[in-house]
């Protein structure tokens, strides 16, 4: 089975293996870099989809051979709480430190260090002029929330990136990006997907308060 992430990246299911090929210089340095945080990831509760082999390179190309995961994606709408908890709090406790040289920069998923004004210059504008107050409103609240102590953050924590078998999470995928940053991120994630009161039973008011913040700018991350 043949998977396309865009032009640059493909990945080819195979066997117990998932082949992920970047196409171009930038996807295979890309891919490369993710894969040695996951290898370096510590034993987790769940798996996640270490390299089975040394990376095969043909030219700019770069084809690495990962652990196929078990397991399905969730039903958005609903999801086991425990469960949700067990995920968050093993990422919580991961030694971000000793990964750090290796993770994503923070906020790369919504411009990086640049994230406001991306968000109030280059996304913005774009919406319609009767939602654009309401949204500014949204960067900025985000923008003005006090620093908390960093831990592993997945960058992506939902949907298809989280595996299930039997109401237990069996495995997650998909650590590009992986950064150190703020717990609500990935508890906003996991609450657009699963639903606030799912993870109002698993996280304290004030967590998630700033998800719902981080939730907020969804709509505006490019």
């Amino acid at each position: 089975q043949w998977i396309e992430h865009g032009s640059a990246n493909l990945v080819v299911l195979a066997g117990a293996a998932a082949v992920r090929v970047g196409r171009t210089a930038t996807a295979a340095a890309e891919s490369l870099r993710a894969q040695t945080v996951v290898d370096a990831l510590p034993g987790l509760p769940f798996a996640v989809p270490r390299a089975l082999a040394d990376p095969v390179r043909d030219g700019d190309m770069v084809a690495i051979a990962q652990r196929r995961l078990d397991g399905v994606p969730h039903p958005s709408g609903h999801g086991d709480a425990d469960a949700l908890r067990g995920v968050l709090d093993a990422l919580a406790a991961v030694p971000v430190r000793a990964l750090e040289a290796r993770l994503a920069p923070p906020h790369a998923f919504m411009g990086g260090e640049q994230w406001h004004p991306v968000m109030v210059e280059r996304a913005i504008p774009l919406l319609a002029p009767d939602v654009r107050d309401r949204a500014r409103r949204a960067a900025d609240d985000l923008a003005a929330l006090e620093p908390v102590p960093e831990v592993l953050v997945h960058g992506d924590l939902a949907g298809s990136n989280l595996l299930w078998d039997g109401g237990v999470v069996t495995g997650v995928i998909d650590w590009d990006l992986a950064s150190a940053g703020d717990p609500a991120i990935d508890v906003a994630a996991l609450a657009v997907w699963h639903g606030w009161d799912v993870i109002e039973r698993v996280r304290p008011p004030e967590v998630v308060h700033r998800a719902r913040i981080i939730a907020a700018t969804h709509p505006l991350q490019v």
